[in-house]
């Protein structure tokens, strides 16, 4: 598996966790080995042992540093492990797609490339010049009709056959998610007339922080924290303009390990993301117990209906500003509600073996 970043790394979120979650779920199924960098996204190092296999929780990862992203070094780590497939974690990604990738066109290894949302409208429309003109000629000289394309969700299927073609090999497969976390009872009470919000991202313009922080300006009984790596300090500019360091405040980075704990310290994960293929923080809120405000482009629908959240469009902001009235005015007793229906949820959608067997289906017939 090429992947740009993997754990220790942790700053690139989402394709990250979709990685290990894979591989955890289908370790007594097959031997996985992930060939990736030695930096996280933001050009920081990693604590590891480079350019030579080393384990990282029973997962076989060899970390790459600049000098060795190379196609001689990647032949050979392939001919040592001689793999029945090789998977792609990116759709646009130099040294950990498109390389490997033409240099093993033509041969006996199967291949798969996950897109992980990178062909959805929202991703598209930024840098949208670029990557057209890229797909244009992906489709004419690069992409081989044996090559298989992982669809994580029925949109994400649809957006692969505008974009690439109605003759591309897909296969459906829903992201795997981690484990359940036990929620200790009545850790959060949910009081009548104050509301605590958390978004939990990477900051960047398609995760759209800036909108919710504009919306809640007239709620004064609404505060928000905010986790994760700053990736676009311009637009970071324009957030931390309404941090008051006492409604709204910036907490910086949490690790993968404390995800589940930070939210369960909130009554809402909120996320008015343009686009999420997934949406991993979404699915460890539920899983957590703890329902959700998002916006209507993710994969994940009819929240209200559930009592799990709301999925919302960006463009209504009067649906925004009454949902969050409804939230301030919740009381406990409708909270807990809220809270055993995500669990309930979790135990029925998310925790799934359809999903393992999909997988199943993605390696053995692709």
């Amino acid at each position: 598996m090429f992947i740009d970043w993997f754990y220790p790394a942790f700053k690139a979120g989402g394709p990250i966790r979709s990685v290990y979650n894979l591989i955890k779920g289908l370790e007594d199924q097959f031997e996985f080995r992930i060939i990736t960098s030695s930096k996280d996204v933001d050009g920081s190092e990693i604590r590891a042992d480079y350019n030579r296999w080393t384990n990282f929780e029973s997962i076989q990862v060899v970390y790459l540093d600049d000098q060795n992203q190379k196609w001689s070094v990647y032949q050979r780590l392939i001919d040592d492990f001689q793999p029945d497939f090789v998977y792609y974690n990116s759709l646009y990604s130099l040294k950990y797609t498109l390389l490997p990738y033409f240099q093993l066109k033509g041969s006996k290894i199967k291949q798969i490339i996950a897109p992980r949302g990178m062909l959805g409208k929202g991703a598209l429309a930024i840098k949208p010049f670029k990557k057209k003109v890229f797909l244009f000629l992906a489709k004419q000289f690069l992409f081989q009709k044996d090559l298989v394309w992982h669809a994580t969700s029925d949109k994400e299927r649809q957006d692969i056959l505008e974009m690439i073609g109605g003759k591309a090999k897909i296969i459906q497969a829903s992201n795997l998610s981690a484990p359940i976390h036990q929620r200790p009872q009545n850790k959060m009470v949910k009081q009548a007339g104050a509301l605590k919000l958390v978004f939990l991202s990477r900051v960047l313009p398609i995760k759209n922080l800036l909108f919710i922080l504009k919306l809640i300006e007239d709620f004064s009984n609404i505060s928000l924290d905010i986790y994760g790596p700053i990736e676009d300090a311009q637009y970071w500019d324009q957030c931390s303009a309404f941090i008051d360091n006492e409604r709204i405040r910036y907490g910086g980075m949490v690790d993968p390990s404390s995800i589940a704990e930070t939210l369960q310290d909130y009554h809402f994960h909120v996320l008015p993301s343009q686009h999420e293929n997934y949406g991993h923080t979404i699915v460890e809120s539920l899983v957590s117990g703890v329902p959700v405000l998002i916006s209507d482009q993710t994969p994940w629908r009819d929240l209200e209906s559930k009592k799990i959240g709301y999925d919302l469009d960006l463009n209504s902001i009067q649906k925004w500003k009454d949902a969050l009235q409804l939230l301030i005015d919740m009381t406990n007793e409708e909270y807990q509600n809220w809270v055993q229906s995500c669990f309930e949820f979790s135990e029925k959608t998310i925790h799934n073996s359809v999903h393992r067997e999909a997988y199943l289906k993605l390696f053995y017939v692709s």
